[in-house]
């Protein structure tokens, strides 16, 4: 005697063994693991694009943009290296003020800047270069666009009013 509501009654041949499955249980069981294996799947895809890792990303990318050496590659890491520990110790600096940290930041640009040109060849340094204005020209016409936006809604709520 079987209920359908709750399942189905399978014989098993060649065995005086009988089963029931509960259909709802093995469904609810069924995604229950599905949801739980997509959000580990979530989790370790949000651990991978922490800050450090975006950065090596770009940092990958553009060694292959520039087509760096080994040797290049690995100076330039440990010059990000120095760069990220000077600029924590001047931002945790509590005895200076805004102005002093302000001025400390764009020394440090300054000096990577210089170091960077040592490590670069003269095409490596132009291509850089090319790309930093492709990015800038990006970045204006998304701020453009962005801020042509806020305008015309600024329009609208005074009209509306």
């Amino acid at each position: 005697m079987t209920n359908k509501f709750f399942g189905i009654y399978l014989e098993i041949p060649h065995s005086n063994l009988k089963l029931t499955i509960m259909k709802p249980i093995k469904l609810s069981v069924f995604m229950l693991g599905i949801l739980l294996s997509t959000a580990g799947f979530a989790q370790d895809k949000k651990a991978e694009t922490t800050k450090e890792h975006k950065m090596e990303m770009r940092s990958a990318t553009v060694a292959e943009k520039l087509d760096l050496t080994e040797v290049q590659q690995a100076k330039m890491a440990e010059m990000r290296k120095e760069s990220q520990m000077q600029r924590e110790k001047v931002k945790s600096d509590v005895t200076s003020d805004e102005t002093s940290k302000k001025a400390a930041m764009k020394e440090l640009r300054q000096n990577n800047k210089e170091k960077m040109t040592e490590i670069l060849t003269p095409e490596q340094s132009q291509k850089l270069a090319a790309m930093k204005a492709d990015r800038k020209q990006n970045h204006s016409k998304k701020h453009a666009k962005t801020e042509h936006k806020r305008k015309k809604m600024m329009e609208k709520q005074k009209t509306a009013k």
